[in-house]
């Protein structure tokens, strides 16, 4: 009787449970990580609020933009200087050199 159990003891120290998972089941249907919840959106005035992108989030570092506004409703001002023929553009002053546009 003593050499059975002896035996059972080692048969079923050896003994290691089935995984019947599969490859797929154990590898990509693992448990999914708790996302928080997406804050509660926030009303916007769609008709006088300006998108932020990266242009306006670095306009201050172009080259060539002279003017800005800062009441977010034109986030971009228009350069005349552009458009202006270079025969009567020649001996004014610079848009920088103007007074509306010192910043």
């Amino acid at each position: 009787m003593e050499h059975r159990r002896e035996v059972e003891q080692e048969f079923m120290a050896k003994y290691e449970p089935v995984d019947y998972r599969s490859v797929t089941k154990i590898d990509f249907h693992k448990d999914v990580v708790r996302v928080p919840p997406r804050p509660e959106p926030m009303l916007h005035e769609m008709v006088k609020e300006q998108p932020v992108t990266f242009w306006t989030e670095h306009r201050d570092k172009m080259h060539g933009n002279t003017h800005y506004s800062t009441n977010h409703t034109t986030p971009f001002g228009r350069n005349a200087a552009f458009t202006t023929p270079i025969d009567q553009y020649l001996n004014s002053r610079m848009p920088c050199e103007m007074q509306i546009y010192s910043r």
